[in-house]
């Protein structure tokens, strides 16, 4: 969609590429090519490209005319609807997002995350057993949750239930539990970013 969008909308690629301009010195690989060739298993490499086309996209609405009264996110999204507020500036808020998707890169781990299409009540009885190492990441709708944690207990999903991998994307990822890892890493970034 991105590509598309980039290639037939020329105000989406005059947005895109003031974005890659402040991303791209910050990156080991120009952003353009990420969104052509997509960013793999690289956490830091999708952080980009998807913040990159939030921003794009809420350029190109506000050309259209299209004024939000308010703007939320969820991850790379909510640093997306940060700087759609005007809370951050895009070189302050690509700064944040290159160096979150570093940190998250270098903690490496053997996280995952599934979407599952089960209704959130049900979140608790799937994952009876499993808590210490899986959590629920997001409600995405009445049916559909996305779990995060170690991909060995992903993996092996609960047996009353094959929803855990029946029709959904099991994605490698850093440990993603309320970010309990990387936690520790913030204050080291944060100390000369005040």
């Amino acid at each position: 969609m991105a590509t598309s969008l980039r290639d037939r909308v020329p105000m989406f690629a005059v947005a895109f590429q003031k974005i890659a301009a402040e991303l791209d010195p910050l990156l080991d690989q120009p952003l353009a090519e990420i969104l052509r060739d997509g960013p793999g298993e690289r956490t830091d490499h999708a952080q980009a490209a998807v913040f990159a086309v939030q921003v794009a996209v809420f350029r190109l609405l506000t050309t259209l005319g299209v004024r939000p009264d308010a703007v939320a996110g969820h991850s790379v999204g909510e640093l997306a609807a940060a700087h759609a507020a005007g809370v951050f500036s895009l070189a302050d808020t690509c700064a944040l997002v290159a160096a979150r998707g570093r940190l998250m890169r270098e903690l490496g781990g053997e996280g995952a995350m599934v979407a599952v299409q089960v209704p959130e009540a049900d979140v608790p009885e799937l994952l009876r057993g499993h808590e210490e190492r899986v959590a629920p990441a997001a409600v995405n709708g009445p049916a559909s949750v996305v779990l995060a944690g170690d991909a060995d207990a992903l993996a092996a999903g609960d047996p009353r239930c094959t929803a855990w991998r029946c029709g959904t994307r099991f994605t490698p990822t850093t440990w993603t539990r309320f970010w309990a890892p990387s936690g520790r890493c913030w204050p080291d970034w944060t100390s000369g970013h005040r």
